[in-house]
């Protein structure tokens, strides 16, 4: 397969069982994940790996039948120095929009899904670095101060502009995001937009509007160019940084 040694690939079709997992059992204590959960390439890969005798000899040797996770576990800890949000994850929740939407749930629900989602990454990733939003040293240690005091200004602009509040977090999470699109821009890396990231941006067209702005006002103040794509993303942060969310 042209996916062998693709980390990224596989990266999301672990978490697109996952979402699979949980929207099949969203009323049950307990997610329980088949083999029918699993993606078609990954049940193919199952396959061939089931006719390879030598390689299932090891496999059985370190995995069980069954293997149950508690949320109290302890896990590995693996270290990471980058912050993927805009970039990875967002193209990950766009896989899973798809899914949610071939499994028959309408936009609001998905939409509902991608907001709780992007939370839960923010909050383990803020858990795994120590951050504290009582100051802004830590997040120097991430994020240049300029783009900090350009965050802090968009704050200002959105808070003006949409009637409602933000999250202790909208600091943190809208500096890192700009910080990560920045670097890629820089380095000349693009993105492919994702079409149900644009859908979930158009159902939000008060965020859409201040999130054309919130681009306008990053290019100016440091000269670059930010594909109109990145409206998308910052609507979608935007909504996902809401307080008081259902």
């Amino acid at each position: 397969s042209v996916t062998y040694g693709n980390i990224g690939q596989l990266k999301s079709n672990i978490q697109l069982v996952c979402a699979r997992g949980f929207l099949n059992h969203m009323q049950s204590p307990e997610i329980s994940i088949t083999i029918d959960d699993l993606t078609e390439g990954i049940r193919s890969g199952l396959i061939q790996l089931a006719s390879n005798r030598s390689a299932m000899a090891e496999l059985s040797k370190i995995l069980e039948p069954k293997i149950t996770v508690a949320p109290n576990d302890t896990i590995m800890k693996i270290q990471s120095d980058s912050y993927e949000l805009p970039y990875n994850l967002y193209d990950i929740i766009g896989d899973k929009a798809a899914l949610l939407k071939s499994d028959g749930l309408d936009q609001e629900a998905i939409n509902h899904f991608i907001s709780t989602d992007i939370n839960i990454h923010l909050k383990s990733f803020y858990k795994d670095h120590g951050f504290s939003f009582n100051a802004d040293s830590k997040l120097a240690e991430f994020v240049d101060p300029k783009i900090i005091e350009v965050t802090n200004q968009i704050y200002v602009m959105v808070k003006r502009s949409l009637p409602y509040e933000f999250q202790q977090n909208f600091i943190y999470a809208m500096s890192l995001h700009i910080s990560s699109f920045l670097k890629k821009i820089n380095l000349g890396e693009e993105r492919h937009t994702n079409d149900n990231i644009r859908e979930m941006a158009f159902d939000f067209p008060d965020e859409y509007a201040v999130a054309k702005e919130v681009r306008s006002y990053i290019e100016t103040y440091f000269q670059v160019e930010i594909p109109e794509s990145e409206d998308y993303y910052l609507t979608v942060l935007l909504v996902s940084l809401r307080a008081n969310q259902a």
